[in-house]
């Protein structure tokens, strides 16, 4: 039985178009997340649709006003996925963007990149990182809860008026070091 090949993390300064086009980083939306949003496993099936996903991480690092790193994660040369980390407005590492091709998922490319953003901020001196998903992406809320990420709010209305209306937004954070925690 042949394992997939593990993917190779490189922080880069830019992705080419031509790359980014050329994966699908879309999914399909089959089931959500339920109230109080804990529990990925918890959910309820709703109206399938796919969801896509026109991604310019290049655009995001020169509109940020702080740190920022570009990962892009490439199985035997082929890009498979990326992730985009800025420093967010409070001082934290925000996981702005992370993306993996569809036909690489669920081999580990998620969580190297994860990892590597992490990493990152950790290096910069961060104390916290963050990330948003939605609770129609019960795959990306199971792999933050694997990654020891923790659910500490949502807000329901961030996506009305768009369309992405009903969606809610689930914010994910994850404590960096030693005397870091979240506090309640």
């Amino acid at each position: 039985m042949k394992s997939d090949p593990q993917p190779h993390i490189l922080l880069v300064t830019a992705i080419p178009a031509s790359e980014l086009e050329s994966c699908d980083f879309s999914f399909e939306i089959t089931h959500e997340i339920v109230f109080p949003y804990h529990d990925a496993e918890s959910t309820r099936p709703i109206c399938r649709r796919r969801k896509e996903y026109g991604f310019d991480p290049a655009s995001a690092v020169e509109e940020s006003s702080g740190r920022t790193a570009l990962f892009a994660a490439r199985v035997e040369k082929r890009l498979v996925g990326f992730a985009l980390i800025i420093e967010s407005w409070n001082g934290m590492a925000e996981i702005a963007e992370i993306a993996v091709d569809r036909n690489a998922r669920g081999q580990g490319v998620g969580m190297s990149l994860l990892s590597a953003a992490e990493d990152w901020a950790r290096q910069q001196g961060f104390r916290f990182i963050r990330l948003e998903t939605q609770s129609t992406n019960p795959a990306a809320c199971k792999l933050y809860a694997r990654a020891g990420y923790s659910l500490e709010g949502f807000d329901r209305m961030l996506y009305a008026n768009s369309e992405n209306e009903g969606e809610t937004a689930l914010f994910w954070y994850r404590s960096l070091g030693e005397g870091a925690q979240i506090l309640y």
